[in-house]
């Protein structure tokens, strides 16, 4: 039997969301109605980007760019639910591009999301793991980044991964023009001669119709060279002469979660790629780590999403690989109890449930000289790790429940222990 207080809260949350569906319902339909207006009256090339990983700092990059020749409004909110409706209504008539992430969270959201956004220009950057749960397989995965593609005009632009094969295979989805970027590939825009061992930033010569361009970013990391390219590929498309892309690329510095540096007073450095972290990127890290010149190697991880079948056995064996080529690994939270006997008698790991005492541990351990990649989910806070090098962090809760970064939180120099919960009304 349900007990009142029970069946007045259930009868609340229930209200809660109607109310909240009723209000998501207005809002597409009223940024549906502005997307049309402005379509008739202004001159807007409509950018959308999908893609298992790397969607964002796409945006970013290709947002500051072209804020390099027109106005651009700000992106909004990823894969949130209102993503989309938020962005359209930012958009105003003097607007010259709008760059937004065309993300999903079940089969058929980016077909909605395209009808309110209505694309001209389609990036596609991959196709990975994520979301897993909700379509069980890569192939499914595929067909529903493929519908951005599909919304696409005849007169649009389809960009695509000609490094991926399933994002390849895309090309026959729309009858837009299909233009293509890779590293391995032949493409329309090719990266050749790339440099990304840190501690240099990623560089190399773009071939584009015959033409060489070299391109020396501010970003770490061999996996986003694709970003670049796919950034240059739409701008270009958008009448930005190529040299003038690279060179509003070159001036841009890291994301802020997705490889950004973090260079310590006492000498060690850290790579923050604390923002997201689907298991299928997990090589990638490594790879970072593995090609990088520094006195001592570091990893330190948290939990992984997407990770489809037996997580902990690949978990473990994929730690096993990774200890030849590093000199520490630090596992946090969760993912420290995947670990078995064998690895926890290695020297070179060490496994924390709290991030407090992982905090402790590396503030004995770090040295100058030392290279210190993070890797996490947002939710998990490890920035924290890098930010105590560097300011005042007195916040060492293990779940504060903000799926945000620390930057900017007013509880984050105050001193809070690991059960501690953030205050009622500020979650």
């Amino acid at each position: 039997m349900i007990q009142p207080d029970n069946k007045g809260a259930a009868v609340r949350n229930r209200l809660r969301g109607i109310l909240g569906t009723l209000a998501k319902g207005l809002r597409e339909r009223r940024a549906a109605r502005h997307r049309m207006r402005l379509g008739k009256i202004a001159d807007i090339r409509w950018i959308g980007v999908t893609g298992s990983c790397g969607k964002s700092t796409t945006v970013h990059l290709l947002t500051e760019v072209l804020r390099k020749r027109g106005r651009c409004p700000k992106p909004s909110g990823g894969n949130l639910p209102d993503a989309v409706p938020v962005c359209l209504l930012r958009v105003k008539p003097d607007h010259n591009a709008v760059v937004q992430e065309i993300g999903t969270m079940s089969p058929g959201h980016i077909r909605h999301n395209c009808r309110i956004f209505r694309p001209e220009i389609g990036v596609v950057m991959n196709v990975g793991s994520d979301h897993y749960a909700q379509f069980r397989s890569e192939e499914a995965i595929a067909e529903e980044k493929a519908d951005l593609l599909r919304a696409l005009p005849t007169d649009g632009v389809a960009i695509l991964n000609a490094d991926d094969p399933r994002v390849a295979a895309m090309a026959g989805q729309t009858s837009a023009r299909v233009v293509t970027f890779a590293i391995d590939k032949d493409a329309d825009y090719r990266a050749q001669d790339v440099s990304a061992n840190w501690p240099a930033s990623v560089r190399f010569r773009l071939e584009y119709q015959g033409q060489s361009y070299r391109l020396e970013s501010r970003l770490f990391g061999l996996h986003l060279v694709p970003n670049l390219l796919a950034c240059i590929a739409a701008a270009h498309t958008c009448g930005m002469p190529i040299d003038a892309a690279i060179s509003a690329l070159g001036e841009i510095e890291p994301v802020d979660g997705r490889m950004s540096e973090v260079k310590a007073p006492d000498g060690v450095t850290f790579i923050r790629d604390d923002y997201k972290a689907p298991w299928w990127g997990l090589p990638l890290t490594i790879d970072f780590l593995r090609n990088a010149e520094a006195q001592r190697k570091v990893l330190v991880i948290g939990e992984m999403s997407d990770n489809p079948g037996n997580k902990g056995r690949k978990f473990r064996r994929l730690i096993n690989t990774a200890l030849s080529d590093l000199d520490m690994i630090v596992v946090v939270g969760e993912a420290a109890g995947q670990l078995n006997e064998s690895l926890l008698e290695s020297e070179r790991i060490q496994a924390f449930h709290r991030i407090a005492e992982a905090h402790e541990f590396l503030t004995t351990f770090l040295k100058s000289g030392d290279l210190v990649v993070i890797k996490g989910l947002v939710a998990d806070h490890l920035e924290r790790l890098a930010r105590a090098r560097v300011e005042t962090v007195g916040c060492w809760r293990d779940r504060c429940g903000r799926r945000t970064l620390c930057t900017g939180c007013e509880f984050l120099p105050i001193p809070a222990g690991s059960n501690e919960r953030v205050p009622a009304g500020h979650r």
